[in-house]
């Protein structure tokens, strides 16, 4: 991944994932507090790094106003047993 100029502040294009559990910000406790008690977690990407998630998590990615190049690969995968 080329992350370009995403960051929190300015350019944006910040990978966004959502509580799946409804009224999840409704409370909240150390065990939610990276939900910053908004039902989201904000991600900033970083060069090179990952993200595997499971299909069922809804997640968007946040408008992109920098300068650079952001490439971002995305891909369904299915793991069986055999």
């Amino acid at each position: 991944m080329n992350l370009g100029d995403a960051k929190n502040e300015g350019h944006g294009g910040l990978n966004r994932f959502y509580d799946p559990r409804a009224n999840a910000e409704h409370y909240a406790d150390p065990g939610t507090a990276y939900l910053g008690g908004q039902g989201v977690w904000d991600f900033t990407p970083t060069e090179g790094q990952i993200i595997l998630f499971p299909s069922y998590l809804k997640h968007s990615a946040l408008p992109y106003f920098g300068e650079k190049d952001r490439v971002v690969i995305a891909f369904n995968s299915i793991i069986e047993a055999y």
